[in-house]
């Protein structure tokens, strides 16, 4: 079972020495820039950066070292559990002056506290599963070390780690930008879902008996939605089409996906991110996953998240304003994010929020 089980951020954009511990379910909630964002993007910028995308730099540009600090590092920790024990992965970056460049300091990656990596100063030492220390080599400070590590028989842990760290998926949807057709297929989702046919094309080739659950799902989710396919040749462009039930017991109606509301595809996405796939190893984090859907179809789905969570998905990260969702979230799931005049992101947890005899949402509303 993989979970992120806390993450630690320093002088990045509102986040000064900020520890956040997370759960298999876990909401983060807050008015708007109190950080909930950055800590979504922070995430994924780690990711992006020990998968090898791009340069250091790029990824970690001087506007996102906090304003009102003049400390020209960086500190980002994650912490992975695996089956196999708790992995440590910290990257320390360092920034000139003019915030113009920046280069890793340092980067390492632990499992029980006990060595896997380490790469400092240009120079990386690489260590066994037995954590006995192995060759040392140099390398370029603008890149992660652990991007040009790949899998052999002895190092298993520390690959082990990064294909984890891959199986995090972000999602923050945008159902206006999602397109109707497919070109190719696409192993992953984008963040804003634009590309759900394409992903939708790669899910429907992997396994058929995930996809008839799928369609359970999605049939007592959308109202009246009958039938969701791909039309086209394979090897070409094709168009995903979702059948409706049609007017007085008539014929279902198909639709291009690119024709149904905003909320139906919201939904469609929604459901087959916890559905269309059973991976026990992918961590969801969803920055407000529930715009643009009705009040009455947030509860099932938020449901459907809390059951898939520890079963068809490892963990789920929300990010919401909504009240259904912090009412039902906050008091036990719930961690807090605010800033006070201007200044650093702070953290509480709901358990430590006791807001009886008002509702959480009541006094997020109030903000309080």
């Amino acid at each position: 079972m993989t979970m992120l089980e806390r993450v630690y951020i320093d002088n990045y954009r509102t986040l000064v020495n900020c520890e956040i511990r997370l759960d298999t379910v876990s909401l983060l909630l807050g008015p708007n820039g109190g950080g909930k964002s950055a800590v979504f993007d922070a995430v994924r910028t780690v990711k992006r950066f020990v998968g090898g995308v791009g340069l250091v730099t790029d990824l970690f540009p001087g506007a996102d070292v906090t304003r009102w600090q003049n400390l020209d590092s960086q500190t980002f920790e994650l912490d992975v559990r695996t089956e196999q024990g708790l992995c440590r992965y910290t990257l320390k970056l360092k920034h000139t002056a003019d915030r113009r460049r920046c280069r890793v300091f340092l980067e390492t990656l632990t499992l029980d506290g006990k060595p896997l990596f380490t790469f400092e100063e240009g120079e990386v030492q690489l260590y066994n599963d037995r954590h006995a220390p192995g060759p040392k080599m140099n390398f370029d400070w603008n890149r992660s070390g652990l991007s040009a590590i790949y899998e052999r028989h002895d190092n298993t842990k520390l690959t082990g780690f990064k294909e984890r760290l891959s199986r995090i998926v972000f999602l923050r949807p945008c159902p206006p930008l999602m397109v109707t057709d497919s070109q190719t297929e696409a192993e992953e989702l984008t963040i804003p879902g634009d590309n759900f046919p394409s992903w939708y094309r790669f899910l429907a080739r992997q396994d058929i008996s995930q996809q008839v659950d799928l369609l359970q799902e999605l049939r007592e989710a959308v109202d009246g939605l009958e039938k969701i396919r791909l039309e086209g040749p394979a090897d070409s462009t094709v168009t995903l089409r979702v059948s409706i039930k049609g007017p007085m017991g008539g014929p279902p109606v198909a639709y291009k996906f690119g024709e149904l509301s905003d909320g139906q595809r919201q939904l469609i996405v929604l459901y087959a991110l916890l559905f269309g796939v059973s991976d026990e190893r992918r961590v969801l984090f969803l920055d407000e996953p529930d715009n643009y859907l009705s009040p009455q179809e947030v509860e099932p789905w938020l449901t459907a998240a809390m059951d898939a969570a520890g079963r068809s998905v490892a963990q789920v990260i929300v990010i919401s304003h909504h009240p259904e969702v912090i009412d039902h979230l906050a008091q036990e799931k719930g961690i807090w994010l605010r800033r006070e005049a201007g200044g650093p992101t702070r953290v509480e947890t709901g358990r430590a929020r006791d807001t009886a005899p008002l509702r959480p949402s009541e006094v997020e509303k109030r903000g309080w």
